[in-house]
């Protein structure tokens, strides 16, 4: 169950990056993704009140999942439409500047996932300073969402591409909720232990990037795949 949490949250962060990799300016962009490390600093207070075993308690509830399953397909539906409105409005030949705003939306599974980090960090490095480990955290997040951001940009140079991947990722999240709601069928809350598997997800992470690679490869070399394809077709 922790496992499927955590992609979901992996997910969110991909979605908030490909959001940064939106701006036309590297500033713009080094501004949004210090947002993520200035949520990591103002809620590290909140944090260090809390147990360390906050996020075990919500998944061992099953109306606390369920509450997460819903509010992951919120996130995942509004931003399909989001990202169905944005491809509208790039094509369009009446510009919505409004309707453009939304894609700068960081949307609620962001703070999640700055907070689930945020907390493994003060769990696993226990005994070093909190505002140490607060500060460590916000350039941590900062960093890894600007380089994710610049990795897009560089790998996606058109906005329709950076809209398809946040369409794509939506529809991986809603598909998670599906699961996590498939899952309270037989969901024993009083025998549930939290066990990260940093290993398994390390290995999605692999798959994930070998396909977006492929995917990339397919797009970028399509016109001459076509012309292979026309060949040997007319060779036949």
């Amino acid at each position: 169950m922790e496992l499927l949490f955590q992609i979901i949250l992996l997910l969110a962060l991909v979605k908030y990056s490909s959001k940064a990799a939106f701006f036309r300016h590297w500033g713009s962009t080094v501004a949004y993704a210090c947002c993520a490390g200035l949520v990591a600093m103002l809620v590290y207070p909140t944090i260090i009140t809390m147990e360390s075993n906050v996020f075990e308690k919500l998944l061992s509830n099953r109306e606390n999942v369920s509450s997460v399953a819903v509010l992951v397909t919120i996130e995942a539906i509004s931003g399909m439409l989001i990202s169905i409105g944005m491809l509208d409005n790039l094509f369009s030949s009446r510009k919505k500047p409004l309707l453009n705003l939304l894609k700068y939306t960081p949307g609620i599974l962001i703070f999640g996932a700055v907070f689930y980090f945020e907390l493994a960090m003060f769990r696993h490095f226990a005994g070093t300073r909190f505002l140490d480990l607060a500060l460590i955290s916000s350039l941590l997040l900062s960093s890894g969402v600007f380089l994710a951001a610049f990795g897009i940009r560089k790998l996606l140079p058109d906005d329709a591409s950076r809209y398809e991947l946040i369409f794509l990722t939506n529809v991986l999240l809603l598909c998670l909720s599906v699961l996590l709601n498939a899952g309270l069928a037989d969901y024993n809350s009083g025998s549930y232990q939290a066990e990260p598997e940093f290993v398994k997800l390390a290995m999605l992470a692999v798959i994930a990037a070998a396909g977006f690679g492929l995917g990339y490869i397919l797009f970028r070399y399509r016109t001459a795949i076509q012309r292979l394809r026309r060949r040997l077709f007319a060779a036949r």
